[in-house]
């Protein structure tokens, strides 16, 4: 009776009146509650009906003895799937977000333990990854006055862009800001505001981090949202974009034209992937404390791991093996947990070969082999030269994947690689569009 009644004051007042259908209204003596259908009606009533509604409430009740009114909503827990009623009220900058760092979907809930300089100081970066790091930190700082969206972090698995997110993900929340951190993958699957109705969640939200946008590539609807809310996103140095995508910055090429020419005019990195000094910067600084290993065994697990997520793996067997024991580990025991750990330094390499005997018209068993045409032979030197620079495998360790080569070899091909890189152009452009395509 109350929402009728309502309704034809609305209708006296010459407005639209359609809208309280789908609120749910009830009364007792001294209260109104309302309750919406979902979060996105309720987002959109406090900017645009909020002030209609409570001016209509006060003249029903003639301005005297109004009520009070109490907002609620119906949300579905992510995690129970069961329904809740929850009161709206201003959140509490002490819980700025309702979920966990591992869960990553509105993530990092704030603790006095938690710091945005302290998160960022984990990811370890040499010159390689300095400016993507740079910048990471710039956009997530208080005082951004750069324009930078979107901004796009590519990079391969492990290279550390979900750790990068993640850290300007608890360094905006540091600062008070209201922010969606998700998975791509996941908001596709949902309706968030950001997609149904980017101008209303620009009034709201600080800051969009959407992980994995790769995952949106069979998804042209979601990728025009995605493109109509980096439309929508204010240029103010107040509201930033910040996303990720699995591959190289050349592998953007697929996604839809509008999405791509948006993430073209903001700015795009690609993090490299982890060499030898990284990953030995990685096992010193927990060696101390869980590894307790000498410098020689620490170079060997660094040169036996290229892939950072294989070296964290063996990482964890040689902590359990220490905790286990509680004795260090032997020269031995090492090499024995690497024979079982580690079987990824080949395919490694093999990528490698397999790129550049395409490229080069051969056979990669044949470059593998002890043929010495002179194409083979450049072939071999220039894949050994780049598995040695992009892998940081020792020189034995390179021989034994190259088909049990002498380590002499394995130098000797790098040296001569190294000094045509300073004379012969050819090798060098080689080189680069070998980089460009991988």
């Amino acid at each position: 009776m109350l929402k009728k009644k309502l309704q034809a004051i609305l209708s006296q007042k010459g407005t639209d009146d359609t809208w309280l259908d789908c609120l749910t209204i009830r009364q007792d003596k001294t209260t109104v509650y309302v309750q919406f259908p979902h979060m996105y009606y309720a987002d959109w009533f406090y900017i645009q009906k909020k002030d209609i509604f409570e001016e209509i409430i006060s003249i029903y009740f003639n301005k005297k003895n109004v009520p009070q009114i109490i907002y609620e909503k119906s949300i579905q827990n992510y995690h129970h799937n069961d329904n809740q009623t929850i009161k709206i009220e201003e959140q509490s900058k002490n819980d700025v977000i309702e979920n966990t760092i591992t869960n990553r979907n509105l993530v990092i809930k704030q603790q006095k333990n938690i710091s945005s300089k302290n998160h960022f100081s984990t990811f370890i970066a040499n010159n390689k990854n300095a400016f993507p790091l740079a910048i990471a930190k710039e956009i997530a700082g208080e005082e951004c006055t750069s324009n930078y969206i979107p901004f796009l972090l590519c990079g391969k698995s492990g290279t550390g862009k979900s750790h990068l997110l993640q850290s300007m993900a608890v360094a905006f929340h540091e600062r008070h800001c209201h922010i969606i951190y998700t998975e791509a993958s996941r908001s596709s699957g949902e309706n968030p505001l950001w997609a149904s109705n980017p101008d209303i969640f620009w009034q709201k939200y600080d800051a969009l981090l959407l992980d994995d946008i790769q995952y949106l590539t069979e998804n042209i609807t979601w990728q025009k949202k995605l493109a109509a809310c980096i439309d929508t996103c204010p240029r103010d140095g107040k509201h930033q974009i910040a996303l990720t995508c699995l591959g190289s910055a050349h592998s953007c090429k697929s996604l839809d034209e509008r999405l791509l020419s948006r993430l073209e005019s903001g700015l795009v990195v690609e993090l490299m992937e982890p060499d030898l000094e990284i990953r030995m910067r990685y096992l010193q600084s927990i060696n101390k404390e869980n590894l307790h290993l000498d410098h020689d065994q620490l170079l060997l697990i660094a040169q036996h791991c290229p892939q950072f997520r294989l070296l964290q793996g063996l990482v964890r067997k040689v902590i359990a093996f220490y905790s286990f024991t509680g004795s260090k580990l032997s020269h031995t025991d090492l090499e024995n947990i690497m024979r079982t750990s580690v079987t990824e330094t080949t395919p490694g390499c093999m990528e490698i070969i397999g790129n550049v005997s395409r490229s080069m018209h051969l056979r990669p068993e044949d470059v593998l082999g002890n043929k010495r045409s002179p194409d083979l032979v450049r072939a071999r030197q220039l894949a050994m030269y780049i598995c040695r620079q992009k892998l940081g495998l020792s020189y034995p360790e390179l021989g034994k994947a190259f088909g049990g080569k002498d380590h002499s070899t394995v130098i000797h091909a790098v040296k001569k690689i190294r000094k045509l890189l300073l004379t012969d152009k050819s090798v060098k452009n080689f080189l680069a569009i070998l980089e460009q395509n991988d």
